[in-house]
């Protein structure tokens, strides 16, 4: 009887204690936690990035705290309907974030920024210089960036450009050949995500030429002659005169295209590849020599081409005929040997790159 009451006594406490536990809510039993989200992960810089999630067990009106591994706050939060939580941050670099909540921690996610960059490409003209402008935000000091010059899909040359005051940068590339011209642009540091992004598409036009032209385009045929050495005075003034009409046709008669005064997409396409003339004679040190088939004239110096001039050595009745000659400065002009040559003449050339031994007199050698 005594066994049967104790029993009894037993399974009325256990039931209690069931109705006691049934009556609670279920999340009371559970210890708090709290979860984070970012959505997008990776932005640019100045966008934001939105932050959210949710709390157990859940409660409308609390608040949610966003710290960086440092404790520093980010950014807080107050819960809704089932705990869930949203709000919007704007990170200025990459930075790894949590939640908290009543004690708890979520897991820490990792918030991405890209910088902000610009790329412009400009002035692009074939021969000439082009010019890549752009800016960096946020302000990266000591910063540079990365440069890929691109000729439709081929990679033309690579450069780097410094960050300059207020996160600008310039630098100046070489175009070498027509084409439609990109500049790929990269930059990447220790506080950001990297990023990459591409010009819009310049073109560099084998643009048709002749005597009246000008602008950039001439300026640059005149500085691409010039520099291979073909003889042109006051090269680069952007104007095609006689004088650029003279080199014109040195040069096309040296890569044996037409012989024209007028600059087509033949000449571009030679400027970009050009045939590079070599001396017959390696003496004396200093003469010239005159390429009767051809009809150029090589101003050579060290054994080495430094000036070409088209000439005009003579017609089937007056031949000039093959081999050495030494003539003067006066007495070649007298004689009109080298008639044709409208950009100034031989012995201005020849007497530009010899200045410290300005002799009278040259030895010519015709072939």
């Amino acid at each position: 009887m005594r066994n049967r009451a104790r029993n009894v006594v037993a399974a009325l406490a256990a039931l209690v204690a069931a109705l006691s536990l049934a009556a609670l809510p279920a999340e009371a039993a559970a210890a708090p936690s709290v979860s984070l989200l970012a959505s997008p992960p990776v932005v640019t810089f100045g966008e934001p990035v939105t932050l959210s999630g949710r709390i157990t067990p859940w409660h409308a009106g609390e608040t949610v705290t966003i710290a960086d591994r440092s404790g520093n706050v980010l950014a807080t939060a107050t819960t809704a309907a089932q705990g869930k939580y949203s709000t919007q941050y704007v990170p200025r670099q990459n930075v790894r974030a949590h939640g908290e909540y009543n004690g708890a921690s979520s897991p820490t996610i990792k918030l991405r920024v890209r910088p902000l960059l610009t790329v412009r490409l400009t002035e692009v003209h074939v021969f000439g210089t082009a010019v890549v402008r752009g800016k960096v935000r946020p302000l990266v000091p000591g910063g540079k960036v990365d440069l890929t010059l691109l000729n439709g899909s081929r990679r033309v040359l690579q450069r780097t450009a410094a960050l300059q005051d207020g996160g600008s940068y310039s630098r100046e590339v070489p175009i070498g050949e027509p084409g439609i011209y990109r500049v790929r642009v990269s930059f990447s540091d220790p506080d950001h995500a990297p990023v990459t992004v591409l010009s819009s598409p310049a073109t560099a036009g084998a643009q048709e030429l002749h005597i009246g032209s000008s602008g950039p385009a001439v300026r640059a045929l005149e500085e691409g002659l010039a520099e291979l050495g073909y003889h042109l005075a006051d090269a680069g003034d952007g104007t095609y005169d006689a004088r650029t009409a003279d080199a014109v046709m040195a040069f096309r008669k040296v890569q044996g295209l037409d012989r024209v005064l007028t600059v087509d997409a033949s000449v571009w396409r030679a400027l970009a590849d050009p045939r590079i003339p070599k001396p017959r004679f390696s003496k004396p040190a200093h003469h010239i020599e005159v390429n009767q088939t051809l009809q150029v004239l090589f101003v050579v110096n060290d054994g080495k081409v430094t000036d070409i001039l088209q000439v005009s050595t003579g017609k089937p009745s007056t031949p000039t005929h093959d081999g050495r000659s030494r003539s003067s400065e006066r007495s070649e002009r007298e004689n009109g040997i080298m008639r044709g040559t409208s950009g100034g003449g031989w012995a201005p050339a020849l007497r530009r790159r010899r200045r410290s031994t300005p002799a009278p007199d040259v030895e010519a050698l015709g072939y």
